[in-house]
């Protein structure tokens, strides 16, 4: 997802237009964490972060379409979702 995003970028659509959530476990599975953080700071892409357990989430416990429908506010967006089949068939 990191790489999809990164290509958005490049041809043009700006960071703060992207909603960007990040799944894991805890803040110590986290992937490109220095990388989306910048991200958000200097380009202003709205980066949520949920983690199954531990600090420095968003949301702590199992993603919902609940807490998703909080996050997305535009309804007619593009999303994708990428992660082991039991987390997507829940989503």
């Amino acid at each position: 997802m990191y790489s999809m995003l990164k290509e958005a970028l490049a041809f043009g659509i700006q960071a703060e237009n992207v909603q960007f959530v990040e799944c894991c476990r805890s803040a110590e599975h986290q992937i490109f964490h220095e990388e989306l953080t910048e991200l958000e700071k200097t380009a202003g892409l709205n980066l949520k972060r949920a983690f199954e357990f531990g600090e420095g989430a968003d949301w702590v416990g199992y993603l919902s379409a609940d807490i998703l429908n909080t996050w997305l506010t535009d309804k007619t967006a593009h999303v994708y979702f990428c992660g082991p089949m039991p987390f997507m068939a829940s989503l």
